[in-house]
């Protein structure tokens, strides 16, 4: 056994070590072989294994552990690294998979620790660490994770395991184990999925993987800690695929693909799929959304930045007739439908505060946009001042401004940290308006949401086709902290900033996962690293992070940290993949045109649009509007609020 400390190791215990690394396990047959250790040295029937332990400074080290088959024949089964803690605690991480058991969920994803008396197993490519856990108090983070020097050392499996002594136990399965069931769809647990090696006599089975022992940055917040220490051994390579020109239009040939007439004006269609009936693509139910996955209103002020750009007056008078029809939509109250085909059939329904958010934030800003170029358009403004108006006016000092809200102005349903995108969008009123009542309602929400849900590190249900702990609801909190910094100069709203940035970076990828030669991820050229989970209920890739460049560079700037330049640059080569190049492809059957993206990638033994589930590493076919729309954003406040300095995104 080898006992680590926050500085060292020791081969017996002492009063500061917090994490005890174990002999190897064997598991065979349903059954687990520990072995003995002796001198640095381990052995059991027919075994023997060493660690070697590198220091590398800061709490972090480096084992490698080798077991040889000594026997007299070949033996098949599973290895175990397992790593306890010397400490108790509720408190634990599984990124992107687990927060302390997924207890704020709704979602029918895996909960706790255990399922059925069995601890959760878990593959490496689930994680945005290769298989880690992480456990922390508020003076102690120990963490147990995969390396990627190797096939052998990546492929692997994480668990956590509750001691009789209340203390948790961290393993990493070699190779990949998916038990007692397998997430495989949504809310859809399967059979498990189990893999082998076998050692033939005398043949030598090799691993490394990583301890970290260390203090949270706050409480809460061992991962910063953590993230902060691991980009050196993780390192991002990789150079863009295309360059901020291309980058652009290709994103405006997506939303023009979207775009469409519909009751007499443009909109932006969501939600679009393969066609069953041509090998094109279509929309199989009407959606034009406001926010959220299809974001209209930023789109049409995207297309009008082109316009203004181009001089293109027909595009122009296009995206403002759009902007004025959304205006048209609203309710007395000042709500809106949010689905624009709900204004048209009059078919209404309850809808979220995370479009609500966007779409006070959107309005605001294209009223402003419009006026810099001497147009007026009074409309677009007073939709967003009544809409912020009603959410000034219903916010409640224990749920903030809930979930969604009826037609009729009644709240539909409290819950989950939604309310930060309207934080945002009652910020960018006030920016409009100068009217301090947007001020004060955005600091009172900001603190209370703060409070309660980032400074638990556990933010949810902005990605509303979830019920569950999701990383994009952090933005609102990162890009409005930020913003509150800038206006009032209180440095709590930086710690607020950094904070749910470090949480929004715990969903990206810190490598590359490893796929077969014919998967879809392979001979297209896609890459994990820099990728973003969705959410613990949707284990899928996406290149969502693009959004949050601009509030990294920006933090860069205030801390001083330049970490976060590398993470943005991460964030922007990945979002760049799986393009549609020049031309077009054919992929499952359907022509993609030029400039298309999808909207997820299918990493794990997960998914939700087929139904083998064992096709790790492959597209999904829906297409919608916010991955154009925040790559266009992302380039056009790089030019317009960060100088135009395009270094950190550039080849």
């Amino acid at each position: 056994m080898i006992f680590f400390s926050k500085t060292e190791t020791a081969s017996t215990q002492t009063a500061d070590a917090l994490l005890c690394l174990m002999p190897p396990i064997f598991e065979s047959n349903g059954g687990e072989i520990p072995f003995s250790s002796a001198d640095g040295k381990y052995t059991a029937e027919g075994f023997a294994a060493e660690d070697k332990v590198e220091a590398l400074g800061d709490g972090l080290f480096r084992v490698h552990r080798s077991v040889t088959n000594t026997g007299v024949g070949a033996r098949t089964g599973k290895w175990i690294v397992e790593a306890r803690d010397t400490f108790a605690t509720d408190r634990y991480l599984i990124p992107c998979v687990s927060f302390s058991g997924n207890v704020r969920s709704m979602g029918k994803e895996p909960h706790g620790l255990c399922d059925g008396g069995k601890p959760w197993i878990f593959a490496y490519d689930r994680e945005s660490i290769p298989s880690c856990t992480l456990t922390e108090t508020a003076d102690v983070v120990c963490a147990l994770f995969a390396s990627d020097a190797d096939a052998d050392s990546l492929v692997s499996s994480c668990a956590l395991v509750r001691g009789a002594d209340g203390c948790l136990a961290h393993r990493i399965y070699y190779p990949v184990t998916e038990a007692p069931r397998s997430y495989t769809d949504h809310d859809v647990l399967s059979a498990r999925y189990d893999t082998y090696i076998t050692l033939d006599v005398d043949e030598t089975f090799s691993v490394a993987f990583f301890i970290f022992v260390g203090t949270p940055k706050w409480e809460n917040y061992g991962t910063a800690t953590l993230l902060d220490r691991i980009e050196d051994i993780f390192p991002f390579t990789r150079e863009p695929v295309m360059g901020v020109r291309a980058a652009w239009e290709n994103s405006l040939k997506q939303s023009n693909i979207l775009m469409a007439e519909v009751g007499g004006v443009k909109m932006f269609r969501n939600a679009m799929r393969n066609d069953p009936n041509s090998r094109g693509i279509y929309m199989p139910y009407e959606v034009y959304e406001a926010g959220w996955s299809g974001q209209a209103l930023k789109q049409a002020r995207m297309e009008l930045i082109e316009a203004f750009r181009t001089g293109d007056k027909a595009l122009r008078d296009d995206m403002i007739g759009s902007l004025e029809a959304w205006a048209a939509s609203q309710f007395a109250n000042g709500l809106f439908p949010t689905n624009y085909a709900r204004h048209l059939n009059k078919k209404y329904i309850a809808c979220d505060v995370c479009n609500y958010g966007w779409a006070v934030s959107e309005m605001a800003e294209s009223y402003v946009l419009l006026k810099s170029h001497g147009i007026e358009r009074p409309a677009l403004l007073n939709f967003a001042v009544r809409l912020g108006d009603f959410f000034v006016a219903h916010y409640d000092e224990k749920t903030g401004f809930g979930l969604k809200w009826n037609p009729d102005g009644t709240k539909a349903a409290d819950g989950g940290s939604i309310g930060g995108f309207m934080i945002m969008g009652l910020l960018s009123l006030y920016r409009v308006t100068g009217n301090a009542v947007y001020l004060d309602c955005a600091e009172r929400a900001m603190v209370l949401y703060t409070a309660r849900d980032v400074d638990d590190f556990c933010i949810t249900a902005g990605a509303i086709d979830c019920a569950c702990i999701d990383k994009e609801t952090a933005y609102p909190f990162i890009k409005s902290a930020l913003d509150l910094y800038d206006i009032t100069g209180k440095a709590e709203y930086l710690v607020t900033a950094e904070k749910a940035a470090y949480y929004f970076q715990s969903w990206m990828y810190y490598y590359d996962a490893l796929y077969p030669d014919d998967s879809e991820f392979t001979k297209l050229g896609y890459y994990t690293h820099g990728g973003t989970s969705v959410s613990t209920q949707h284990p899928a890739i996406d290149p969502w992070g693009v959004i949050v460049i601009p509030e990294y560079m920006r933090l860069a700037k205030a801390t001083g940290d330049m970490r976060w330049t590398a993470r943005a640059r991460a964030l922007w080569c990945n979002a760049m993949l799986c393009i549609t190049p020049k031309g077009g492809i054919t992929l499952h059957g359907h022509d993609r045109p030029e400039g298309l993206q999808s909207e997820a990638f299918f990493i794990a033994r997960w998914t939700r649009y087929r139904k083998n589930r064992e096709e790790r590493g492959h597209l999904n076919d829906m297409f919608v509007g916010w991955p154009a729309a925040f790559r266009m954003t992302t380039l056009y406040r790089m030019q317009t609020e960060l100088g135009g300095d395009f270094s950190v995104i550039e080849k």
